[in-house]
Formats: C-alpha cells, structure tokens, sequence
C-alpha cells in the first residue's frame, strides 16, 4: 500500500504530459510516419528540386568542389584539385572522403546522387536522435510534435539535395548538442567517450568544426562539469595538433584556403550583409517562430538575472547558449551565399526550446495550436516565395551542361573559371580559378570586391590571365560585354581571348542551350543575351 502510495506521488510529480503521453507503440508508428515525410521531402528534392539559382539542378555548385578533389584522390592524385597543386580549397574533409567512395561504381552526375542520398541517411539519423532527446526530456508526445517539426523542415529537405556537407554536420551538431545536455545533469562516462568522439567528427566535418565543441567545453564549465570539459578539450586539443601538423605537412599552411577567401575585411563590412541575409532567413525559411522563442527564453533568463541580481547558471540551457553562439558565429562570417545552411541547427534547437515551453503549463489543444502554427510558419514561406521549392520535372542546369560542352567541343583545354565546382568537375583539364578559392595568392591577398559577398570579394584578373588559360568562362554583361567579376572587354580582347559560345542560364532552355558566336554580328550577340544567353565561353586564338 506504501509502494502505491509512492507511485501516486511520483506521477502526481511529473509534468502533465507525461500522463497524456501516447503509448511507446504509437510513438514508435508516429516516428516512423514523421520519417518518411523526411525521406519523401528530401527524395523530392534530389529529384525534382533546384538550387536557389534558377538555372542550377543536381545540387550547389560548391558540393562539385568536393567531388574533384575526390576523385583526384580516387585516381591516386591526392587529395588536390589540380594535379600537382596542393591546395586545400575545400571545407569538409570526412565528407570528401565520404564521397570519394562513390568513384567505386559511378562517375559525373552520378556522384551527386550518392551524396545526396548519402545525405537522406544522415538526415534521418538526425531526426531520430533529436526525436530520442525530445522524448527523454519531454515525453512520447512531444516528442511526436518535434520529429513532426523537423521532418516538415523544408531546409532540411534543402540540404539533402545540396549535394553538401551540411546533413552529415547537422547530425554531428545534433548528437554533441545531446550528449553535452545529458553529461550537463551529471556525469556519464559513456556519454563522455562520445562526446570526445563526436568533438574530433565535427573538427573533421567543415573548417569550423571545433566551434561546436568549442561552445560544448564553454557549457560544460558553466555547469561546473570542469572533469568532462577538461576530457573534452584535451580530446579536441589533440585531434585538433595532429590534424594540423598533417594540414602543414600537406598543403604548406595552417588554415585551409577557404578561410582566407571568407573571412576577409573588418567585422562591421561582413555584419551588416550578414544581418540583411538573416532577416531573409526569418522571414522567408521558416526560422521566424524559433527565433521568437529563442526571444523569449532570453526575456525570461534576463528577468530572473534582474530579479536575483545574479544569474544562476543552472536555468541556462544548451540550446539557448548555442543559439547565441552560432548567431554571433554568422555576423562574424558575414553570413553566406548558399542559404541558411550555417544556420540550420537552429532549427532542432528552437523546436526543442519551442516545446519546452509550450510544455511547461499549457494544455493538449493548446500545443496542437501551437505546433500547427509552427508548422505553416515552416512552410508556407519557403514554399511561396524560396525558388528552391518549386519542384519542376525540367533538370536543366547551365553550368553541368558547359561542362559536357566543353569536354566534347574543347578537349584538353584549360580554363580560368568563376565558377569552381561542376564545369571543372566535367573537365580533366586545369583549372584557374577567377575567385582565388584554390590560388593562394588571390585568397591571401585583400578584397578586391568594394561590396561583400561572401566568398566572392576576391578575385585578381591580371593574375588570372597570366597563366593563360585557354578558354575563360563565365557570366557576361548583356551591355558591355564585360565577363565577370573584373574582367572587362578591352582587357580580355587585348589578351587574345574572344567571345565564342553563349550558354543559356534561365530556367527552361530553348532547343538549343548554347549557341557559337563565331560568324554572328554583335547585335545579334545582345540579342541573344537579352533573351537569356548570359553565360560566356572565350577561346584564346
């Protein structure tokens, strides 16, 4: 009778959605439901989805970066872009390897399709792991409503299709964000090896990738776990020494080129174009209402600090510390030119925080309410106004289809390019590229550019045409017919190269995509680039 008794009052303890909390079967079929819509949005993205330029499919073009240097290291080139050229011009080193696999049984486009399938598996997984979180924390029920959240996130879908690293990092961030909540309530020497573990994945993962544990070790102090902290420096410390002693060995430099290329000028002229793409981010890719509770939970920890006249570091939690951390993290990047990918572990955090709060007193119809409107708050902007969301059977891409041009129509011949990814991807030549990205030159020199875009600020064409490669490809100005992003007619004339091949860069393309220029008058020239024939091919004679 004792023991009833007691039973009685633990669950008169626990919140009340315990209590209403579906059945572990009924979470288990919830689950699986909320995973196939992940599954089938991601699918539809791979498959009729684009990027959010309107004339690029099968993925970003950064996501081919990747893939040459993969395959160069497929074909015993090493880890390079150019063979011979130790340049370390990509940001995701496990991923590359990753995908270096796929060279087993495929090859051009095919590649993309395995990593982005690839990146359906890890979208999953991640899905399941916050979902496993949400249900220890918060029971069945809720649970049920974050798996739903996530799996409806259109920039997940996004991601998968992206061909980049970002699902691989997303579950890397998710599972830290986890295991350094569970190890923040006491300590569990598993918990802790994964930690340890997870932190060296995530150094791997992307160039930034001691960041999140970085803010893990900063938690973990905040909540006097100094052991665990202590562990998990040491791990990332050591990870991070061997790693770079292997970089320098390799590539001749501590950091990776594409920092250079980023992270360039004063704070104040990346911050303010980073804010302007933010508030895009808000508004239009369904990070409003995790912002807003992001908001609040930081009015309710500032009450309580002016009530107190101290702050407690136990009412911190994890997902409001790192959402300021990686909020602060992108002003400090200046923000970036492929969507809110940087960003995207906002969004299981602000689910979680969103449930948490809809949690603590509010009823069942209430949270329905609440999760519904989060739900079209998700959706309905992306899906009305992000050109990425408008899946189209028509696959055309501008940049895949100058690629197999000019492997037919220009074998061998080297280029100078804007764009790093699928055109060189295609090609077997070698490659300049006109943004510095894998010129450690231009990267290290100062931005060029007196607008900030991130990556693109750099470029240097008296270097570029001094290599002289033979074809320069690029957009075009309809007007002046000077090539992006410095390279102005009389320049490129005076150095041989003349306009050869105009390439279609809409959305759906005539008969013909590209078009030779060679016999054809230059006001039939602009004609054809008012109708959308923006995209260039100069030959050196």
């Amino acid at each position: 009778m004792a023991v009833n008794n007691e039973t009685e009052d633990l669950q008169n303890q626990q919140p009340w959605f315990y209590a209403v909390s579906p059945r572990p079967d009924v979470y288990r079929v919830a689950l699986t439901a909320c995973l196939l819509l992940l599954l089938a949005g991601g699918t539809a993205h791979i498959l009729f989805g684009r990027s959010d330029d309107e004339c690029q499919a099968l993925g970003y073009d950064d996501a081919y970066i990747s893939y040459r240097y993969a395959h160069n290291l497929f074909r015993g080139n090493g880890l390079v872009f150019n063979p011979g050229e130790r340049v370390e011009g990509y940001s995701n080193f496990s991923y590359t390897l990753l995908v270096s696999l796929a060279f087993l049984f495929t090859h051009d486009v095919g590649v993309y399709y395995f990593s982005a399938f690839l990146n359906l598996l890890l979208a999953g997984a991640a899905l399941v792991v916050f979902a496993a979180f949400v249900r220890k924390r918060l029971g069945n029920g809720l649970a049920i409503a974050g798996a739903l959240l996530f799996a409806a996130c259109l920039p997940v879908w996004a991601a998968v299709g992206s061909g980049l690293e970002t699902c691989l990092v997303l579950l890397i961030y998710i599972s830290i964000y986890v295991v350094t909540e569970t190890l923040a309530q006491g300590e569990d020497r598993q918990q802790l090896v994964a930690l340890c573990a997870l932190s060296t994945l995530s150094l791997l993962s992307r160039a930034d990738g001691f960041l999140m544990p970085g803010a893990a070790i900063v938690y973990l102090l905040l909540k006097r776990r100094n052991r665990a902290a202590l562990a998990c420096a040491i791990t990332l410390g050591a990870s991070g020494l061997i790693y770079e002693v292997w970089r320098y060995h390799y590539y001749g430099a501590l950091l990776p080129n594409t920092y250079y290329i980023r992270v360039t000028g004063s704070l104040a002229w990346r911050a303010w174009p980073a804010l302007r793409q933010l508030g895009w981010i808000t508004l239009h890719e369904g990070l409003f209402p995790y912002l807003l509770v992001f908001l609040l939970l930081s009015l309710e920890l500032a009450g309580r600090w002016w009530r107190n006249r101290r702050l407690d570091p136990a009412l911190l939690g994890f997902d409001l510390f790192l959402g300021a951390c990686w909020i602060a993290y992108w002003f400090f990047i200046g923000g970036d030119y492929v969507g809110e990918r940087f960003l995207l572990i906002l969004f299981p955090l602000g689910i979680f925080g969103l449930l948490k709060i809809a949690g603590t007193d509010a009823k069942p119809r209430a949270i329905i309410l609440v999760v519904g409107l989060a739900m079209l708050a998700e959706i309905l902007p992306p899906r009305l106004t992000d050109s990425r969301f408008q899946l189209t059977r028509h696959r055309y891409d501008c940049w895949l289809a100058t690629g197999e041009f000019l492997r037919i129509h220009y074998p061998g011949k080297s280029i100078a390019v804007s764009a790093l990814g699928k055109i060189p991807f295609l090609l077997d030549s070698s490659t300049v590229d006109m943004h510095g990205l894998i010129d450690p030159v231009i990267a290290h020199a100062p931005a060029a550019s007196r607008e900030f875009n991130p990556g693109h600020v750099k470029f240097n064409t008296e270097r570029t045409l001094s290599k002289r490669p033979d074809l320069l490809v690029g957009s075009i100005d309809p007007d002046t017919l000077d090539m992006l992003p410095d390279l102005g007619r009389p320049k490129y004339e005076g150095a041989g190269y003349h306009l050869r091949d105009l390439v279609y860069a809409g959305f759906r393309p005539p008969r013909e995509a590209i078009l030779s220029t060679r016999d054809m008058p230059e006001e039939a020239i602009h004609h054809l680039m008012e109708k959308g024939y923006t995209w260039a091919i100069l030959s050196r004679e």
